[in-house]
């Protein structure tokens, strides 16, 4: 049986069950001023004094007219309270299974992400374990292998475990982003350029309108940094230096990075953010599609950990009579005093 189906199975009886216990909590309230209502339906002392003054033969008739006077009372309460009971009774039901499914809701879609990265990470993990387990069988069925072949295969597997490890160290480095991460004041521009100068000067066009003092945490923003222009130098479609600005807009220090790409579409961009999601078109410049589609992914939850807000976009411009297609990046910190 599809385990996705049992998932969901399990999250609707939680959600029945929910709803009843909700129904039930309404129905013990509908029943105490039930009670109490009813408890508080005798004759009052002006109604009583009324009574009295009926001119009856006797005191035993008088007492059966106001008994009948009491049941006719409670017969028309008791109606009005049933179709008062039943129509709170029955929006209370509905209302009972919505609140259910707002209360589960979360759980389901964290749920749902959960099951999806593990599904993603068993993906990523058996490609190459396929690949080395192929070579290596083939290999071994190959009784006339030369040294040269078994190296190759060797060195091909060996590949494959750098590729394992980096898949690990990503994902753990995802695993260990702090909620909590300190905060303080810090030389924006001064973080950036020192990111810069570890990459080839040619490859970056930096420009900072002056310098910025932002209030975040210094090593979470180097990461940022890192992971924007590593992704804009490994996607772009021509030789143009990436361009890194630093600005003002909106009472924020922003940081953008651009580079030229094809074409892609607001769908796209939209599960740019998503683990281990892949661009079709956003491919190496050798033709290639590198990494494990986490970068991003990285990226993102470290802007949500420091309160910053971040966005991608992709514009089209026209240069020699050319139209060409430009991806930026950029994340909005808040000011440092």
């Amino acid at each position: 049986m599809n385990p996705s189906f049992l998932d969901k199975n399990i999250f609707k009886n939680s959600q029945v069950r929910l709803t009843l216990f909700y129904w039930l909590i309404i129905s013990a309230i509908v029943l105490f001023f039930n009670v109490v209502i009813f408890g508080t339906t005798a004759l009052s002392p002006t109604e009583i004094s009324e009574m009295r003054e009926i001119n009856a033969p006797s005191d035993e008739i008088r007492q059966a007219i106001i008994n009948a006077r009491d049941r006719e009372a409670n017969s028309q309460l008791s109606a009005s309270l049933f179709w008062l009971n039943l129509s709170i009774l029955g929006s209370g039901g509905i209302g009972s299974y919505w609140l259910a499914k707002k209360t589960l809701e979360p759980l389901e879609q964290a749920h749902d992400l959960q099951s999806q990265f593990i599904s993603d990470v068993s993906h990523e993990l058996r490609t190459p374990i396929s690949a080395m387990q192929l070579e290596t069988e083939i290999l071994l069925r190959d009784k006339s292998a030369t040294k040269t072949e078994m190296r190759e295969t060797l060195e091909s597997n060996l590949e494959e475990v750098k590729s394992l490890e980096s898949l690990v160290k990503v994902l753990l480095k995802l695993s260990q982003i702090d909620s909590d991460i300190k905060k303080s004041t810090i030389n924006l521009n001064e973080v950036i350029k020192n990111r810069i100068e570890k990459f080839p000067d040619e490859c970056i066009q930096y420009s900072a309108t002056k310098i910025f003092l932002a209030y975040t945490n210094e090593t979470a923003v180097d990461e940022l940094a890192t992971i924007l222009i590593d992704n804009a130098l490994k996607y772009r479609t021509t030789e143009k230096p990436i361009e890194v600005r630093i600005f003002r807009e909106h009472r924020q220090a922003v940081l953008e990075v651009s580079n030229d790409s094809e074409e892609i579409t607001q769908e796209k961009l939209d599960k740019l953010f998503e683990r281990f999601y892949r661009n079709d078109i956003a491919r190496t410049r050798n033709g290639e599609s590198d990494g494990h589609g986490l970068g991003l992914s990285i990226a993102k939850k470290l802007v949500e950990t420091l309160g910053a807000d971040m966005s991608v976009r992709n514009e089209k411009y026209i240069l020699d009579e050319k139209v060409n297609y430009k991806t930026t990046f950029k994340i909005g910190f808040n000011f440092g005093k």
